[in-house]
C-alpha cells in the first residue's frame, strides 16, 4: 500500500514541516493585527514595547532565524509571562533548533494558560509523532522495536489519541483530526473505529484525496474491494496523475481477482513514472496471473534494474 506525498490539508499537511510557515497561521486575527501595526508605523511611539518585541520575534521566525527567535521569545516570556502566544512562538523556535523537550514544555505552558488552544495541541501531536518515528529508527532496521521502545511508542500513541480527541471536542469540523485519528486507529488494528473516523472526515470533505486514499487502504485490508475501488476512483477524479492512487487501485483490482484491470492501470502508471520499481513488479505479478510470461519477465527485469530485491528473485525463478 502506498501513501501519497506531503498532506495538503491546512493542519495535516502544513505540519509535515514542524516549523516553516506554521507560525504564519498562528492567530485567526493575524492579518488584522499586521494591518494595525502597519497603520501605526508612521506615528512615533504608537506600538508598545511588548508589540515591538513580539513583532521582532515573528520576523525572525519568518526568516527561520531560530537562534535569534529563541532569544527574543525567551525575553518576551520573562517580561510578559501571562501571554500564551509568547510561549507558543518560543516552542516553535525550540522545535526549529531540534530541542523537542523544551518545545513540548513551551506548548504545555500555552495550554496551561489557554486550554482551548488548538494550534498548541497540534504541535504537541506532531512532536510526539516525531518522537515515535525516532524510536522506530533507533531499532536499527529491526522488524519490530525492542520491548522498551514498544512501551514508549504505545504510551506516546495513547497520548496522541487523547490529543486528537481533545482537538475534535474543541472543533468537530476539524477534518485533519478525524483523518489523523483514523490513521492512528488503523495502525493499531482498530479498523471499525478507524472507518468511523474516516467516514466522518469524508462527510465534510468528500473530495479529499488523502482521506479517500486512507479509507481505500482500510477497506482493502478489510476485504471490501468494491469500497476500496470506489474511494480510489473518487480520488482519481480529483488527481488522475497521482501515481500512488493508481498503484493502490491496481493493488485492489489484483486482490479482487481482476488482474487484467490491474494491468491496465499499471500500464498507465509506468508511463507516468517509469522509475517506479514497485509498479513494474506488480505489473509482472499481474502478467503471471494472466499467463503472459514474456511480459512478466520484462516487467520483473525492469523492476530489478530499479532496485526491487524481490524482482531479482522472480527473474532467477521464472526467466532463466
Amino acid at each position: 500500500m502506498k501513501a501519497g506525498g506531503p498532506m495538503l490539508n491546512e493542519i495535516r499537511r502544513m505540519q509535515d514541516e514542524l516549523v516553516g510557515n506554521q507560525f504564519m497561521g498562528r492567530f485567526p486575527s493575524i492579518m488584522l493585527f499586521a494591518a494595525m501595526i502597519l497603520a501605526c508605523l508612521p506615528i512615533s511611539g504608537c506600538r508598545s514595547a511588548q508589540q515591538i518585541l513580539f513583532a521582532e520575534g515573528e520576523e525572525q521566525l519568518r526568516r527561520l532565524a531560530f537562534d535569534e527567535a529563541y532569544a527574543t521569545f525567551s525575553s518576551y516570556t520573562r517580561q510578559f509571562p501571562k501571554y500564551s502566544e509568547g510561549y507558543y512562538n518560543l516552542g516553535l523556535a525550540a522545535a526549529g533548533l531540534g530541542r523537542s523537550s523544551e518545545a513540548m514544555a513551551d506548548f504545555d505552558s500555552v495550554l496551561a494558560r489557554e486550554p482551548s488552544d488548538v494550534d498548541a495541541r497540534w504541535m504537541r501531536f506532531k512532536l510526539r509523532g516525531q518522537r515515535i518515528e525516532s524510536l522506530k529508527d533507533s531499532s536499527g532496521g529491526a522488524l519490530h522495536p525492542g520491548p522498551m521502545q514498544e512501551t514508549m511508542i504505545s504510551a506516546l500513541t495513547a497520548l496522541q489519541l487523547e490529543e486528537l480527541t481533545a482537538i475534535m471536542q474543541l472543533d468537530r469540523d476539524d477534518i485533519s483530526a478525524w483523518y489523523e485519528r483514523g490513521m492512528l486507529l488503523r495502525s493499531l488494528g482498530r479498523r471499525e473505529e478507524a472507518k468511523k473516523d474516516l467516514d466522518a472526515a469524508l462527510l465534510n470533505s468528500p473530495w479529499d484525496i488523502w482521506v479517500r486514499n486512507e479509507r481505500g487502504g482500510l477497506c482493502l485490508e478489510m476485504g471490501d474491494f468494491d469500497a476500496a475501488l470506489e474511494d480510489y476512483d473518487a480520488a482519481l477524479k480529483v488527481c488522475d496523475t497521482c501515481t500512488w492512487l493508481l498503484y493502490n487501485k491496481a493493488l485492489s483490482l489484483k486482490a479482487s481477482g481482476k488482474a487484467a484491470g490491474a494491468k491496465k492501470v499499471l500500464a498507465a502508471l509506468v508511463v507516468l513514472d517509469s522509475l517506479d520499481g514497485e509498479a513494474w513488479f506488480l505489473l509482472g505479478e499481474c502478467n503471471i496471473l494472466l499467463k503472459r510470461r514474456a511480459d512478466a519477465c520484462a516487467a520483473f527485469s525492469r523492476s530489478m534494474e530499479l532496485g526491487v530485491r524481490e524482482a531479482k528473485e522472480r527473474v532467477l525463478e521464472l526467466c532463466r
